[in-house]
């Protein structure tokens, strides 16, 4: 049997997380550690935070290997700077390709315990994702996953707790029951165990008959030690014209940042995913969205590929009229993008715009 560390990266207010846990060589519970690095010290000393981190995981199986995730919701600098870290760190075996946190979640669980549909969320003051993933069952009685529907936010410039666990319950998970799958549990992620808490009780509120667990970076690390390693003897298989999103598709932000609307990876059949904005000033009449090719942090950064603009919004104070970015990407029928006024009451829609999306997003894997 392969021996497996799992380790989880997360980001802290001023610092990195490393949990890792390592893969007992011997019939006994795993263990364990726990590390944080500053950003000052990852920053201007990579030298000194590798000896620091390696002295601190000297004591993992030379002969195991380590799979390991990370938060979806990141900045490019932190995700540049943990890439580097991990990739330098000379751990066992490394999988330099990091799971999804779902991935790792689930690894926990056997397939009885799973649900068909469950809802992630990855909470931070900054951004917020939730996503609906399906979990199949196959005739070997294990199982594979597979995303449904996608919606991420930028919250407003605070860091009112109570106001961005409103947000993340209004605007996130709220429009994401209105799908055609309905998930029966809610899994929460994210460093501040505050906010996290504060989401938690929100949702069991808003959503009394849906069980809603927050998972830790040591969850997330079992997990990921729970999680078989690639097989390095298994036959490859190459799926020949398999359609799929080799860039990822953002929206540019009023502030000039970007959002990740669609990742990449996603096949083309169709793929779907949607993101929920709000108006950046009071009585706003009209938004342009600008529809960019990348996942760079700055807009500017990234390809224009084109605008749509939306007119008659309902005037109201900033921040309170919702706009709906909705992509259907495939390359049988094409692809559309859909920006429109989502109520807040009816979660009907008006006004409404849907316009054809360029040939440029369809991509041969």
């Amino acid at each position: 049997m392969s021996l497996v560390n799992g380790l989880c990266i997360s980001v802290l207010e001023d610092a990195y997380h490393f949990s890792l846990t390592s893969s007992p060589s011997t019939d006994v519970s795993p263990s364990t550690t726990d590390t944080s690095i500053p950003f000052s010290l990852a920053s201007n000393s990579l030298d000194e935070t590798l000896q620091l981190l390696k002295s601190t995981f000297a004591y993992l199986n030379p002969d195991s290997q380590t799979i390991f995730c990370r938060p979806t919701v990141i900045r490019t600098v932190h995700l540049r700077t943990i890439m580097s870290i991990v990739t330098k760190l000379g751990l066992p075996s490394l999988n330099t390709e990091p799971i999804p946190f779902y991935d790792a979640y689930s690894a926990t669980l056997s397939v009885a315990d799973l649900p068909r549909f469950i809802l992630f969320i990855e909470c931070s003051f900054g951004e917020s994702v939730v996503e609906v993933i399906e979990f199949i069952k196959k005739s070997n009685g294990d199982f594979f996953t597979s995303p449904n529907y996608s919606f991420s936010h930028q919250h407003s410039a605070t860091e009112d707790i109570s106001a961005v666990a409103e947000e993340v319950a209004r605007l996130l998970v709220t429009d994401m029951m209105d799908m055609r799958v309905t998930p029966t549990r809610i899994v929460i992620f994210g460093p501040p165990l505050a906010l996290t808490k504060a989401v938690q009780g929100r949702l069991t509120t808003t959503h009394p008959s849906i069980p809603v667990h927050i998972v830790s970076p040591n969850d997330l690390s079992k997990g990921a030690a729970n999680t078989p390693p690639p097989d390095p003897d298994a036959c490859r298989v190459r799926v020949m014209a398999t359609y799929g999103l080799i860039i990822p598709i953002s929206i540019e932000t009023a502030e000039g940042g970007a959002v990740v609307a669609l990742p990449s990876g996603l096949k083309l059949r169709p793929a779907k995913g949607s993101i929920l904005l709000t108006t950046s000033v009071d009585n706003q009449t009209s938004v342009t969205v600008r529809i960019l090719l990348g996942n760079h942090a700055k807009a500017e950064d990234n390809l224009l590929s084109g605008t749509v603009v939306l007119e008659g919004l309902t005037l109201k104070a900033k921040g309170e009229v919702v706009i709906r970015v909705s992509f259907v990407i495939w390359h049988v029928e094409g692809a559309t993008v859909t920006v429109e006024q989502v109520t807040e009451k009816e979660l009907g829609i008006t006004p409404r715009k849907v316009v054809p999306f360029p040939d440029s997003i369809r991509y041969l894997y």
